[in-house]
């Protein structure tokens, strides 16, 4: 943004200049990729199986505008705007034109996609770099198969999944276990998964409240510790990276290029899948979830399909306003009159 903006004055922010924004990064966006299917096609050439006549030279992509990056950036300099203003640095506020909001993505895995993408993590396999030497046939993608699991059942931002460690390490989340007796006297593992560190900063519109993880999960992090795991979610060199990168493909080589998923859409399903079990209050389904209540029902309410049809059969059978009606009023409607029946 300050490459952009930095030498202009706020009242020269206009729907013009915005426009020259989102074509700025564009152009941005689209160097980066250029350069980096460069980079991959110098790196192919360099390989030993390398021949000529299958060549196709460096791969070339298609512009493809991505309004929610721009959109995010806008909200970015909206802020600092509003926030300079009630500092006093400017004596009135400046508008910032935004172009119109981007679609939600609105695909969800199924419990099958699920577990196809499980397994083909576990199974891949490839070359790997383990203390500075090179292991060929390492599972490289085994991490994935975690992140997913943890993701499904947690339905956890990223950021907070594949950073999470065994251990109180103040600065990123943590799984605390402990044994409990059940009534026939064995010992079994829960788990508190503290989806911020102490020393974290909370924000208000990304809420990480604790989670008492589901046994299943439990069973699944007990036997990754016993394994030596220092984090769940750590790939073959020991390092808990963003696995967005090795998601994508692992997505790809799974489902194909025309689906539209990224590592989100993992919440969103979990989102999903808790909203439709009728029996789950909604606003515990949000604190679960990390999510409020409102953005819970906005994005989602949709497919409480149930709620929509009890509320649907009150107003058909006149039990709807009862409650505010005289008892002899009630008795004398005999339950099957229709709703707001009223004589002129």
């Amino acid at each position: 943004m300050l490459d952009f903006f930095g030498e202009m004055t706020v009242d020269q922010i206009d729907d013009d200049t915005v426009q020259n924004f989102i074509r700025y990064l564009d152009d941005l966006a689209y160097k980066r990729e250029v350069e980096k299917a460069a980079a991959a096609y110098a790196k192919l050439k360099k390989r030993r199986n390398y021949k000529p006549k299958n060549d196709l030279g460096a791969r070339t992509d298609v512009r493809e505008h991505k309004p929610k990056a721009v959109i995010r950036y806008l909200d970015d300099l909206k802020a600092a705007v509003n926030y300079a203003h009630r500092k006093g640095l400017l004596r009135h506020t400046v508008h910032i034109p935004t172009p119109k909001d981007y679609e939600m993505r609105k695909a969800i895995f199924t419990r099958q996609q699920i577990a196809v993408l499980i397994h083909a993590a576990r199974r891949k396999r490839g070359l790997a770099f383990i203390d500075g030497k090179p292991v060929p046939d390492a599972k490289i993608w085994e991490h994935l198969a975690r992140f997913i699991l943890i993701a499904i059942y947690s339905g956890s931002r990223k950021s907070k999944i594949f950073r999470i460690a065994f251990s109180d390490q103040k600065d990123r989340p943590w799984v605390k276990f402990r044994q409990v007796r059940t009534r026939s006297g064995q010992l079994k593992y829960r788990a508190t998964f503290y989806r911020l560190g102490d020393d974290e900063i909370a924000f208000r519109n990304k809420q990480a409240p604790e989670l008492e993880v589901p046994g299943r999960l439990v069973a699944h992090l007990e036997r990754w510790k016993r394994m030596g795991l220092k984090y769940p979610c750590q790939d073959v060199t020991g390092h808990s990276g963003d696995p967005s990168g090795s998601m994508r493909k692992l997505f790809g080589e799974v489902l194909g290029d025309e689906e539209d998923v990224v590592i989100h859409t993992l919440r969103h399903t979990a989102a999903t899948w808790l909203v439709s079990r009728a029996e789950l209050p909604l606003a515990s389904i949000a604190g679960y979830l990390g999510m409020s209540i409102e953005t819970l029902v906005r994005r989602y309410a949709k497919f409480r399909k149930s709620d929509q049809l009890l509320i649907g059969r009150a107003i058909t059978e006149s039990r709807v306003g009862v409650e505010f009606e005289d008892d002899e009023e009630i008795i004398s409607a005999n339950g099957n009159g229709r709703f707001l029946r009223r004589s002129a």
